[in-house]
């Protein structure tokens, strides 16, 4: 470049100037500075593009490594060992939780847009998910995707949904899938709503508003996490894993994990929130302390987790309740984190171990808990606990229930929920007010 620009200035001057051209001495000496200016002009701005090209692809990690300490307890189940401290691992993954939160709301910027509307188009993500044979994590880096942008944009044609979902599903596989479908299988599945260009100009676009952060840990992730930490404690062998099918009770089955755990919440010697031990973490941190490749940022959090085989099937029964869970645009209320939380908290016992391997205590769940009961219930009326995992064709027995499956019906269950919300809600406002009423009473008495 700065060979080329001596030449073109010199024929710009030799234009102007024809009685130079004879001159080319006195030329070069006058040309000379104005080559010099042009050069360490062009070299200053080549280095601020390379300092903003840094700035924004570097933004996202100063900003997760800025306060790292995290108010969760960090489970003592968590080995890191590969990667770095632990207490630092689950504080960069709480912190990535929560600079990924979305806005409850974000649709009120979109007035042409109805909850229902995205309902229907994650639905229809899931069934083109199940057909070819994507991954639950590209489901629901979908649905990441698609509630950002909408978040980050106002003022969309409801027509526009099913292109902005098909480009959030296009940029997931990408991601996700070793072997991403072509763009143009996306467009066949929206029957002639979408053509390829679209999604391809609408893709630029959605990274843009998205800021290029492509990789959150997303609430099916969570789950993998919990269940993960949960299989490393001292489970004893299958046919201890017990699972309450009742039908007799009202309460929502559970499964019963017998380890080490259950002995020490059922002594009743105690506070239960006192057995948290940092220890089983304190040591391992030690050793990493000083250790500065840990400490700049260059941490990755986002390998895939391997759920036991012992829970795979439990996996796939609760990945489907958050697949119901955020098809109801009042999930946004929580993080994925309280999400995939409150889902095991809801299913699996001991409270103890929950707490431990999630981080949060009971009462800090208790609303998502409330949100994700209904979902349950539902879910175990459908399919109880200890249905198969489905079965595809040409997909290693590993990796099955990794494998994203459609939830047909999904919106009328959807809309139970809402009822049996309503209902609830009614419910508790008629109670607050009789307290609030026998209070005067007692008052003016």
């Amino acid at each position: 470049m700065n060979r080329k620009a001596p030449v073109q200035v010199k024929r710009m001057a030799m234009r102007s100037e024809p009685g130079s051209s004879s001159d080319e001495d006195g030329m070069s000496c006058k040309l000379q500075p104005k080559v010099k200016r042009m050069t360490m002009h062009a070299s200053s701005s080549l280095e601020d593009d390379e300092t903003e090209r840094q700035t924004r692809f570097r933004r996202f990690s100063l900003k997760l490594n800025a306060d790292v300490d995290c108010a969760r307890d960090t489970p003592p189940q968590l080995d890191s060992s590969d990667l770095g401290s632990p207490k630092k691992i689950w504080s960069l993954l709480c912190r990535k939780d929560e600079l990924y939160r979305r806005e409850c709301d974000l649709l009120s910027k979109h007035p042409a847009m109805k909850p229902v509307m995205r309902s229907m188009l994650f639905e229809w993500i899931m069934e083109v998910c199940e057909d070819r044979r994507l991954h639950r994590e590209t489901f629901h880096l979908a649905v990441d995707y698609t509630d950002r942008f909408l978040q980050n944009t106002r003022n969309i044609n409801s027509a526009k949904l099913q292109l902005i979902g098909s480009t959030a599903l296009a940029i997931a596989s990408k991601m996700e899938e070793i072997y991403p479908p072509e763009i143009k299988e996306f467009a066949e599945f929206t029957a002639g709503g979408c053509k390829t260009e679209e999604i391809l100009e609408l893709e630029t676009t959605m990274l843009q508003k998205l800021d290029w952060s492509c990789a959150p840990v997303t609430s099916v992730h969570w789950l993998a996490l919990y269940l993960q930490l949960m299989g490393q404690n001292e489970i004893r062998p299958e046919k201890h894993v017990l699972l309450n099918m009742s039908n007799t009770t009202q309460s929502t089955p559970k499964t019963h994990l017998f380890s080490n755990f259950s002995s020490a919440s059922s002594s009743g010697t105690g506070n239960d929130h006192d057995y948290f031990d940092s220890r089983a973490t304190t040591t391992a941190d030690n050793s990493f302390i000083g250790n500065t490749s840990y400490s700049d940022g260059h941490i990755y959090v986002d390998q895939r987790c391997t759920v036991p085989k012992l829970m795979r099937d439990e996996f796939v029964r609760l990945a489907k309740i958050l697949d119901l869970c955020v098809l109801d645009i009042e999930s946004l209320r929580f993080t994925y984190s309280e999400l995939a939380a409150a889902v095991v908290l809801s299913s699996f016992e001991p409270k103890l171990l929950i707490e431990q391997v999630t981080g949060y205590r009971s009462n800090q769940l208790a609303d998502a808990c409330d949100f994700v009961e209904p979902f349950v219930k539902i879910c175990e009326q459908i399919e109880p606990p200890g249905c198969p995992i489905p079965q595809f064709d040409g997909i290693p027995s590993d990796d099955l229930h990794n494998i994203q499956t459609a939830f047909y019906g999904a919106l009328n269950e959807l809309t139970k929920v809402i009822e049996i919300r309503k209902e609830k809600l009614a419910r508790r406002k008629a109670t607050q007010e009789s307290i609030m009423f026998f209070r005067r009473k007692r008052l003016l008495n």
